[in-house]
């Protein structure tokens, strides 16, 4: 069960403890960001982006669902990746700033399969292109395939 609750800021650590353990929250929605925390890894597509709710049509939430939803919200965004491998079958895009979060370098591989360049940055028509910040985690086998881009970005 996948589950978003809309939070005023004040009191907003102690409501979410709460809502945590009453109905299990995989995303915390403010007026300014929301955090993600996947729990899938397969990579499917988010089923309804821009609703706050990370969940692909099977319900879960995925690496490239959790960047489709952000991309669709305004303000920056956390995404949390648990230890896992996660491959993508084709390059995410990134349309908006967020923070990728593993849990550590060598548990948490985000892989491209050898097939693909893993993310692609997209740039703004004016003003300042979005900024990914990437933390405890590991990009392989990404390809170059592509003339535009490199085998990660």
């Amino acid at each position: 069960m996948v589950t978003s609750v809309i939070l005023p800021k004040k009191g907003i650590a102690a409501a979410f403890a709460v809502a945590a353990a009453v109905i299990g929250v995989v995303c915390v929605t403010t007026a300014e960001t929301a955090t993600f925390t996947v729990n899938s890894s397969s990579d499917a597509p988010d089923a309804n982006p821009g609703d706050g709710v990370c969940a692909s049509s099977a319900g879960v939430c995925t690496l490239r669902a959790a960047i489709e939803e952000a991309n669709a919200l305004a303000g920056r965004d956390t995404i949390n990746i648990p230890a896992g491998i996660y491959t993508v079958t084709s390059r995410i895009q990134i349309k908006d700033s967020i923070d990728l979060l593993g849990e550590s370098a060598s548990t948490t591989i985000i892989s491209g399969g050898s097939a693909q360049p893993i993310f692609q940055v997209m740039p703004r028509v004016t003003g300042p292109g979005p900024t990914v910040t990437i933390q405890r985690l590991t990009l392989r086998d990404g390809s170059t395939a592509f003339a535009d881009s490199g085998a990660a970005l």
